[in-house]
């Protein structure tokens, strides 16, 4: 923007939303709310590009060339060097399935349509998501989107409407967002989280802040008041929000707000921090270090560990702001402030621009075509490799689980009801694939991830509809028959260390409905799959050590602590089964298959690998009553 009008509180507020969402990306809890600062960018980029588009406009020197001209300029040469470098070291380290996802994700990043591959394949709150280093993208994909739509709405509307009524339509425009929002929240969330029309609210938002900010003269007290309730509406957000929380919709508008209110606080000396120089520098490099944060972790969690310590999170930060404070200097800048020299074409930047742009594009499509470019690995790995392996493991996971969500069949057979999530699944797939599976008649209660609480209303309190699904499943499974008519109810889930207080009370309301013998299976999760410890060792030779070093603690934690709870059940570690001793984990089985197509769920070869194993201890032996007939 020219430097006329330059308002260092705004690269002060960028400086405020790259930093919460780095802190949340990094792992650090107290901000884990720090997804909100997405938002807060969306505003911020509401409001700057309507002042730009109006003003051009009443001035009479807006044109769309000019206009997506400094769009490409702005964020171009930034987006490309990151797109190439996550390109690059994924082809270097990635295995192939992982690299066919990366390239997909880098298309749609090239095509301005990242959101919609986010809606698509992944939540950004589910776990895997935690592994893509380009998921972040999805928010420029909204912005491209809304610049594509913005400026040719403002034109043919100051060409019909006044001033006021142009402002009066934006208002509108932001309602019938924001209505739609909350009502897709009930129905796909994972839809009015990434699309461009559900985040219209916050953009447009931001177009009406600046119409406020025109229009009104605001004395200092009221502009004092403003910056304060904005800075503590942004915080509190931060602060207080969750994964859980039902989000966008009317939630997002407590920092989207707090982020117009301090707009409008301009200068007030309360939002004095803002305009300090580190902040603000913070602020101008804020687009460099939103790119470049997200692919350094990912990676890092990928080939170095996963079970990040305080020191490595902090590491990872300072590591994101020097680099980003290179690419801002080096690539952004540079590139941003070029001007065309004499005799050159006013396109020649255009055209750099677009043959850089097809040069990825061409690279990501040849590492789609090829498989994931399986020839960059050692021939015995083939197999082990291989992308079809993971998609086969994927879709053999569910299957027990949704076929056996049926009544008991037999009489003669031990009646096991495993009810949980997919973690449950993997549990039905090991029992199905086990040498008791002829003594053992298995039915299935399928559970969403997050409601490890069955019959405690507490947890659901907030009433989104993860909540009232939760609650309406523990209510359907409080009807359910099967639980008296049951041997052995097996809970399973990827236990969350939070929700471990209520399992006493859920055994003991499991006990009162006629079950005779609850089991609990415990937290599994290895830190990285099968699959990646083979790309990243490139051998067969020692991987079981190399695999040791990938444990990852907080499920060796959960399962202490349900080991160590005081009550009425049996308790599986299946990770210890997976890890047998403590500097060596299985990886593959004597066929040389993959055990763990992620760092979750088996795969076939490895469910009855660990079948074996598990039914080979008395405790499990003991319980399904293996001989039986």
């Amino acid at each position: 923007m020219p430097r006329c009008d330059y308002r260092p509180e705004i690269d002060g507020l960028r400086a405020l939303a790259v930093m919460a969402v780095l802190l949340y990306h990094a792992g650090f809890k107290p901000a884990h709310g720090g997804f909100v600062g997405v938002d807060i960018f969306f505003v911020i980029s509401g409001f700057l590009i309507t002042r730009l588009v109006l003003r051009e406009i009443d001035a009479g020197s807006f044109t769309f060339r000019r206009f997506y001209a400094r769009r490409v300029r702005r964020l171009g040469s930034a987006l490309l060097f990151t797109c190439a470098l996550v390109l690059l070291v994924g082809s270097l380290s990635l295995p192939p399935a992982h690299l066919l996802r990366l390239a997909t994700s880098a298309l749609h990043t090239l095509g301005s349509t990242a959101n919609f591959h986010s809606w698509n394949d992944t939540g950004y709150f589910d776990a895997e998501a935690g592994f893509e280093p380009l998921l972040h993208t999805w928010s420029l994909g909204v912005e491209e989107q809304f610049y594509l739509v913005w400026p040719a709405l403002l034109v043919a509307a100051c060409s019909r409407l006044s001033r006021r009524a142009l402002f009066v339509a934006m208002a509108a425009l932001l309602g019938t967002s924001l209505w739609w929002c909350e009502r897709m929240l009930d129905t796909d969330p994972s839809a009015a989280f990434f699309l461009t029309p559900f985040r219209v609210c916050e953009l447009s938002l931001g177009g009406l802040a600046f119409a406020l900010d025109e229009r009104l003269r605001l004395n200092r007290a009221i502009r004092e008041a403003l910056a304060v309730v904005g800075l503590g509406s942004i915080g509190y957000a931060v602060f207080d929000y969750t994964a859980s929380s039902r989000f966008p919709g009317l939630s997002a508008l407590v920092p989207c707000c707090g982020t117009a209110l301090v707009l409008l606080g301009g200068e007030a000396r309360s939002a004095a921090l803002l305009r300090l120089k580190p902040v603000t520098f913070i602020g101008e490099i804020s687009y460099s270090l939103y790119l470049i944060h997200w692919p350094l972790i990912v990676f890092y969690r990928r080939l170095v560990t996963d079970d990040l310590a305080g020191i490595e999170r902090l590491a990872l930060c300072m590591a994101s702001l020097a680099a980003a404070t290179f690419m801002y200097k080096f690539i952004e800048q540079p590139f941003r402030r070029a001007r065309p020299r004499a005799g050159s074409k006013p396109l020649s930047f255009a055209t750099g621009i677009v043959a850089v742009l097809g040069l990825e594009a061409a690279f990501a499509c040849s590492l789609w075509l090829t498989g994931g470019w399986p020839g960059r690995f050692p021939l015995a790995l083939k197999s082990a490799l291989d992308p079809a392996l993971e998609a086969s493991s994927r879709a053999f996971s569910w299957k027990a689980l949704l076929a056996r969500n049926r009544p008991f069949t037999t009489k003669d057979r031990l009646k096991l009801l495993v009810v949980g999530d997919s973690q449950a699944a993997d549990f039905a797939n090991l029992v199905e694939s086990s040498s008791a599976k002829r003594t053992i008649d298995v039915a299935t209660c399928p559970a969403s991830k997050y409601c490890q609480v069955l019959f405690s209303p507490a947890p659901y309190a907030d009433r989104t509809k993860v909540s009232r699904d939760c609650m309406a499943f523990g209510q359907k499974l409080a009807r359910d028959t099967r639980i008296a008519n049951a041997d052995v109810v097996v809970l399973a889930f990827a236990w969350l260390p939070e929700r471990l207080t209520y399992l006493p009370a859920d055994i003991s309301k499991l006990r009162a409905l006629g079950a005779r013998k609850v089991v609990v299976v415990g937290r599994k999760d290895q830190g990285e799959s099968s699959i990646d410890t083979l790309a990243r060792w490139r051998s067969f030779d020692g991987v079981e050590k190399a695999a040791a070093t990938r444990k990852r603690s907080e499920a060796w934690q959960v399962n202490a602590s349900l080991r160590s709870l005081d009550s009425d059940f049996v308790f599986l570690d299946l990770m210890s089964v997976l890890c047998p001793e403590p500097d060596r984990c299985y990886v593959v089985d004597q066929d040389r298959n993959p055990l763990l197509f992620d760092r979750r769920h088996f795969t076939e070869a490895g469910a009855r690998f660990i079948a074996t194993r598990l039914l080979a201890l008395p405790q499990a032996a003991a319980l399904f009553r293996l001989g039986a007939t």
